[in-house]
């Protein structure tokens, strides 16, 4: 499924054009799963502690992933910016 067929843009103007409201405040933390990252996996001598090294060097590079998430389009925003650099 297409990003644009999950969540449109500017779905908030859509629901507040047809008079809609929604009422609560979306945050989304990776904080936890970060952590785990750091103290579980990466310091193994093992596959999956290079997987883990290599994930959170690419979280390094994508900071404001280590924030509570507000915004939808955060994630996708820094998945093309990574894909760029490669």
């Amino acid at each position: 499924m297409s990003e644009s067929a999950v969540f449109h843009p500017d779905m908030a103007s859509m629901l507040t054009g047809l008079g809609w409201e929604f009422p609560f405040e979306r945050q989304l933390s990776l904080a936890a799963l970060i952590r785990f990252w750091e103290e579980a996996i990466a310091s193994q001598d093992s596959l999956a502690g290079r997987l883990g090294r290599t994930v959170l060097d690419e979280l390094r590079g994508a900071s404001e992933l280590s924030r509570p998430i507000t915004d939808p389009w955060t994630a996708s925003r820094s998945r093309r910016g990574r894909s760029r650099r490669a």
